[in-house]
């Protein structure tokens, strides 16, 4: 069932489950446990993270952006190193819709409809998904900050942090188990742990009006995790943190000057935005339409732009020192650990840039169907996910195995789908 509305650009679309490209490489069985003890042990592999781990992708998290997912497709190239089947929380078949999603009905202009979901939700108020049950090797949880990991209650419906996506994989008598014990608790020799883009994510998508992770909270929480990941001697891959202005969530006023001049509620008062500010862009289809006082919404004094719908040079500057700080502090921690750092932040740059290029695939940083990312701006579309995934293979080959290990192979992104109209 779809259920038609036109949908903000941040919400947004859903792209087609496609097959998984996995190389096939033979490896001597003895050399393989030698070397592989060696350089690094990949037999168990766990995924730890928020949203981009589990696979959330236009504005909801459903079965066909789970098992497209980068840790299920670097599970796929690690099985030649003896590696774990990997299991996922998939939603059912007869769930695939999961939390409901948005799927693009046109590209220009970008309209959406949201799918129903299909009974994946088992309570309203409190929010609840259908519970996962079985083995589980992906624990990203969407909306996750790294000031959420040490939390007792977070899977709690009563706390007023509660998250629904750790309650639906976490068992109902571990309801008061923090997000790392829970982790700690699983048997694993290798991760990848992508958590701390929320804490500056947030912030950007309230226009501010939210908080930003304080960096001595942050750095103490990291602390934590980096320690409790690796107390069983396991090795892994740790993400940094990207800039979220590269993000197409994010657009800047330059980009929108031909709707006029544009007025924003800044510090309290009604100033006109500077080119470099930025308005959040599902806002920008709400300029120069007749607002609450008859004028042109964003274009006029009496009716601005709100400071939740803005960043303002105030609010990027704290972003930009923000980012910094905390991934100073990733890298710190990951260095006194011993863990690799998957600069995740360059990449995004890289593709922002338009200069990116795999295999002679081109890959824009936008929403199309060349584009790394999904209809909702943030997070990656399956083609996205192969990249990230490919960045993390060639890591894992030119940083933790032994040489005498045959490179894992990366996956073909053009069979990796961006955004599709449906």
């Amino acid at each position: 069932m779809i259920e038609k509305m036109k949908t903000p650009f941040l919400s947004l679309v859903a792209t087609t489950m496609v097959m998984l490209a996995c190389g096939s490489v033979e490896i001597d069985p003895q050399q393989q446990i030698t070397d592989a003890s060696a350089a690094g042990n990949f037999s168990k592999y766990i995924s730890i993270g928020s949203g981009l781990t589990a696979g959330y992708a236009s504005g909801g998290l459903y079965r066909e952006a789970q098992i497209n997912s980068f840790p299920s497709i670097v599970a796929k190239q690690m099985k030649v190193l003896g590696t774990n089947d990997f299991s996922q929380p998939l939603f059912a078949a007869n769930e695939a819709n999961g939390t409901g999603y948005l799927e693009a009905k046109s590209m220009s202009p970008l309209m959406t409809e949201k799918t129903q979901s299909q009974g994946a939700i088992r309570s309203i108020s409190p929010l609840l998904f259908t519970k996962h049950s079985g083995q589980n090797h992906n624990f990203g949880v969407p909306q996750l900050k790294m000031m959420d990991i040490g939390k007792s209650g977070l899977g709690n419906p009563t706390k007023s942090f509660f998250n629904p996506f750790f309650e639906r994989i976490l068992p109902d008598s571990q309801i008061e188990k923090s997000y790392l014990d829970y982790v700690k608790s699983s048997d694993y020799t290798f991760f990848t742990c992508e958590i701390g883009q929320n804490d500056v994510l947030n912030y950007a998508l309230s226009g501010g009006t939210a908080t930003l992770s304080p960096v001595e909270s942050f750095a103490l929480s990291c602390r934590q995790l980096m320690t409790g990941l690796t107390a069983n001697k396991a090795t892994g891959i740790v993400f940094n943190i990207a800039n979220v202005e590269v993000m197409p969530a994010f657009t800047k006023v330059a980009d929108v000057k031909e709707k006029g001049t544009i007025y924003i509620v800044s510090n309290g008062s009604v100033r006109q935005a500077t080119d470099d500010e930025i308005i959040l862009t599902e806002t920008i289809s709400k300029i120069g339409k007749k607002h609450e006082k008859g004028t042109n919404y964003g274009l006029s004094k009496d009716e601005p732009i709100l400071n939740s719908e803005v960043l303002d040079a105030a609010e990027l500057k704290k972003i930009k020192f923000g980012i910094t700080d905390l991934n100073g502090v990733i890298a710190t921690e990951t260095k006194n650990v011993g863990v690799k750092v998957l600069d995740i932040n360059q990449l995004y740059a890289s593709i922002a840039s338009g200069t990116f290029n795999s295999d002679g695939v081109a890959v824009k940083g936008n929403i199309s169907k060349d584009g790394f990312f999904s209809v909702d701006g943030v997070y990656p579309s399956p083609r996205g996910q192969a990249i990230i995934a490919n960045a993390i293979i060639k890591m894992i080959n030119s940083e933790l195995t032994a040489k005498s290990i045959k490179n894992l192979s990366t996956v073909d992104i053009g069979k990796y789908k961006s955004v599709e109209v449906k």
